[in-house]
């Protein structure tokens, strides 16, 4: 479960900014919306949680700077190893050259323990793009944090709980410009070998960083044939929202696997290009939203309520912060425009994005908005421009 990020000198942010999703003590106790993922903690976060703002504010970086520090973490040992790391920091109007900086707080597991705890991570980029200045992994077993590891250019410093020796020739093998963790566990070492299988509970639409946000109906597709019971899990779901589906065959065709739909009272089949827009995009998004429940991951979702229709938009959300629905407290944090969500969620599950006139993104919480009480009119509010975060007409 995600706690905290903050990102800095990366697409749009220039300056620090944090998405902290933590929910205050004395906010009340909503069963499956804010949950307790660390048992024994005081701390709750949201289940759900929607980031609004107008066209081109950076909502959608915020799920691109998260996308690319896991991948990192996860992957950049896979990377040739002469390319510059593949961040696009923010230098609009500065002639000064820094770098990015990312920062995460989570709960996860740590080897072979099956009780959550929370971790905190660091990552400094040079300017350049050719090195990781700083990379520290930090988690706390108990009120005091123990370290993992950390590591300033290419002088590393092993914790005992990290379980590597200071002479492993692997340490030898970590590049510049490559994660500790990827790095390790690409060596076969347990304890990193554990936190990429662990980050692979953070499912985004996020292809990319430089806008590709689409699940191909041709990778779902062959998903869905190797994995039947998710598909009649769909049907179950569609037929709960009326879709007026009977059944869906995924088919060969020269465009790779595809999905052809089978409705009640018609006679030929529909394939997935005269299908609608919204149909096809729930087929694509359906796997990463069961895949999270089911292990009790992380979904970053891009254009959420985008082509699904309103009324089913509270179907989806519910899926998340109903805790029958959701016993492994999944968390779910969508980008969203459509300002019908609003009514089914608390303050806590709010956040705006907002663009300075310099091109900056700023990001806030609901939450801290001043005078906003649990039964305000946030649709209305939000209309009225109360909180920020809506297109500026002329």
């Amino acid at each position: 479960m995600l706690r905290k990020f903050r990102v800095k000198n990366f697409l749009s942010f220039r300056d620090w900014q944090t998405l902290d999703l933590t929910v205050a003590g004395n906010a009340p106790e909503i069963p499956g919306r804010f949950v307790r993922s660390v048992p024994g903690s005081k701390d709750r976060f949201p289940t759900f949680v929607a980031i609004f703002g107008a066209n081109a504010s950076g909502k959608t970086n915020i799920l691109r700077a998260m996308t690319f520090l896991i991948r990192f973490v996860q992957f950049s040992q896979n990377f040739p190893p002469n390319e510059p790391i593949a961040s696009i920091p923010f230098f609009k109007g500065s002639s000064e050259k820094v770098g990015s900086e990312f920062e995460v707080e989570l709960d996860a597991m740590l080897g072979t323990s099956k009780q959550r705890i929370k971790f905190h991570y660091r990552l400094s980029i040079s300017s350049d793009l050719k090195e990781v200045l700083e990379e520290e992994l930090t988690y706390f077993p108990s009120s005091r944090p123990r370290r993992l590891f950390s590591r300033h250019g290419q002088k590393f410093n092993f914790g005992d709980d990290f379980q590597i020796r200071r002479n492993d020739p692997s340490i030898g093998n970590i590049r510049r410009n490559c994660s500790v963790v990827s790095t390790l566990a690409h060596f076969n070492h347990f304890i990193s070998e554990g936190i990429v299988s662990r980050l692979s509970s953070v499912q985004s639409n996020i292809t990319d960083i430089i806008g590709n946000t689409e699940l191909p109906i041709n990778f779902m597709s062959n998903f869905y044939k190797l994995n039947p019971h998710v598909l009649d899990e769909f049907l179950e779901l569609s037929r709960k929202f009326d879709m007026n589906i009977e059944k869906i065959q995924i088919v060969p065709t020269d465009r790779g696997a595809e999905p052809i739909y089978y409705h009640k009272g018609s006679d030929f089949p529909i394939l997935s290009g005269f299908e609608s827009n919204g149909t096809n995009k729930l087929f694509a998004l359906f796997p990463m939203l069961y895949g999270v429940l089911d292990y009790g991951g992380v979904a970053l979702v891009d254009e959420f309520d985008n082509a699904i229709h309103s009324l089913l938009l509270p179907e989806l959300i519910d899926l998340f912060v109903d805790e029958e629905r959701n016993p492994r407290n999944a968390q779910l944090i969508a980008v969203c425009q459509n300002p019908s969500v609003f009514q089914h969620l608390e303050k806590e599950e709010v956040y705006f994005a907002e663009k300075e006139t310099d091109g900056a993104t700023r990001i806030y919480g609901l939450k801290d908005v001043k005078g906003v009480r649990r039964e305000s009119n946030i649709y209305a509010n939000y209309i009225a421009g109360a909180f920020g975060g809506v297109p500026k007409l002329a």
